[in-house]
């Protein structure tokens, strides 16, 4: 993803962002939680494709 864009190199707060933002939600509220951000998946399973697909702008915005 660092590759894909270079503004987030060592600015892990943006990747995180990042990864969170581009992940693809699964419901899953046996533990706890919503469909969004819950106790078994966390943010939802990584897509990395949609990490690296984001336009530079939005990426460094996360």
């Amino acid at each position: 993803m660092w590759s894909a864009h270079p503004s987030l190199r060592r600015d892990i707060a943006g990747t995180r962002a990042v990864l969170d933002d581009s992940a693809a939600d699964v419901s899953n509220l046996q533990c706890g939680g919503s469909a969004d951000d819950n106790n078994v998946w966390g943010e939802g399973r990584l897509d990395a494709f949609a990490a690296v697909s984001l336009p530079p702008d939005v990426a460094r915005a996360a």
